[in-house]
């Protein structure tokens, strides 16, 4: 039984929103929002969960994995330059 879950975009009539004659530090605003957002969610590592839980990962295989993650940052922390 698998689950049918649909996300529907709504597209956004701006000139409803800033009337015919959208400003345009209306719409700086709008899109420094956004960018504000956007910069959030990387910060909180938002995006990196979602795309890591996207499947099923064993433990022992993320075990493995972040082991040898480990293990070359340490390689290349202690290599003499």
């Amino acid at each position: 039984m698998a689950l049918n879950l649909e996300v529907k975009v709504k597209q956004v009539d701006y000139k409803k929103i800033f009337g015919d004659a959208a400003k345009k530090e209306e719409a700086a605003n709008l899109e420094s929002a956004i960018k504000k957002f956007r910069n959030k969610i990387k910060k909180i590592g938002l995006m990196n969960e979602i795309y890591n839980r996207m499947y099923f990962e064993k433990p022992s295989t993320k075990k493995r994995r972040l082991k040898k993650a480990t293990m070359l940052k340490n390689k290349y922390n202690n290599m003499d330059i």
